[in-house]
């Protein structure tokens, strides 16, 4: 996929346009005492007020671009940030925090949430830091989400990649399963939970994160339309309407692991929704090796 970045700061609410240099490997922005760092592995053209660059970016890679900030007069630079492993580490204390101050009483969707602001309010994270570092609050959000889709749903990936249709499903249902009911992080699925959880201020998340589900729905969609085309499906299968039913069987998985339901319960739904996707595909279910 071919990309186009864009670095263009600006100071005092937008008034200031800073005096942008190349140093090193390093784009720095200046404007009276304040300075702002980007490094990035792609090239950057730099011209007034803006630095650019022009990439491509193909399956499995990633580009980091990072902003640190430091007072023009300081002799020292930022602290180098590898972005990737600060998102690992932002998802790992979450997820163990969240794990360490459980709450199971009533109203516990609201407690929790007033504990994490709490939380969040107490680490020691500025505005200043948090938006040179990320941009926004949503924006780090949607960070986070970008890497628990790499990671923490690969399995969504391998399933796409399995040579016929009932085994895309199979392996997207029982991998499903696997990952919502894990030992060493919180029941459940962030875009589900993440999307559910917030009050009418996080609208905005909530529809990027719907937005997400669907682009994954869509993908799966693709996969058996190819399935058709090949004639691993019957020519008179929906790939849509197959792809919106393991799409609303999944969904419906992480709300129940989030509420307690045992790994062993969802496993049996899931074989049920493979019988059921296989009845309305029209196929039958291979049969066991021998």
């Amino acid at each position: 996929m071919r990309l186009r970045s864009q670095f263009r700061p600006r100071f005092e609410y937008g008034r200031v346009v800073p005096r942008l240099d190349r140093q090193g490997g390093e784009v720095v922005a200046t404007a009276g005492a304040t300075r702002l760092i980007l490094r990035a592995d792609t090239p950057q053209s730099v011209g007034t007020g803006e630095a650019s660059a022009t990439f491509t970016v193909r399956a499995g890679e990633r580009r980091s671009f990072t902003v640190g900030y430091r007072p023009a007069y300081a002799a020292d630079a930022p602290v180098r940030l590898d972005a990737a492993q600060a998102v690992d580490d932002a998802v790992a204390g979450w997820r163990s925090w969240i794990q360490l101050h459980d709450y199971q009483g009533l109203y516990r969707d609201e407690v929790r949430r007033s504990a994490l602001v709490l939380a969040a309010m107490t680490s020691g994270i500025n505005k200043p830091s948090l938006y040179a570092a990320y941009g926004s609050k949503e924006e780090l959000f949607r960070k986070v989400v970008a890497r628990y889709a790499e990671r923490d749903m690969a399995y969504a990936r391998d399933a796409l990649a399995q040579p016929t249709a009932y085994g895309v499903v199979a392996t997207l249902l029982r991998d499903n399963v696997l990952a919502l009911t894990r030992s060493d992080c919180p029941a459940g699925c962030l875009s589900i939970q993440g999307g559910t959880a917030g009050g009418t201020g996080s609208a905005p998340v909530a529809e990027f994160l719907a937005a997400s589900r669907l682009t994954g729905e869509r993908a799966l969609a693709d996969r058996l339309a190819r399935a058709v085309a090949e004639g691993d499906l019957p020519p008179d299968a929906d790939p849509a309407a197959l792809a919106r039913f393991v799409a609303v069987v999944t969904e419906g998985h992480a709300v129940h692991a989030a509420a307690g339901v045992a790994r062993a319960d969802l496993e049996q739904s899931a074989e049920i929704a493979l019988a059921g996707f296989a009845a309305a595909a029209g196929i039958g279910a291979p049969s066991p090796a021998r």
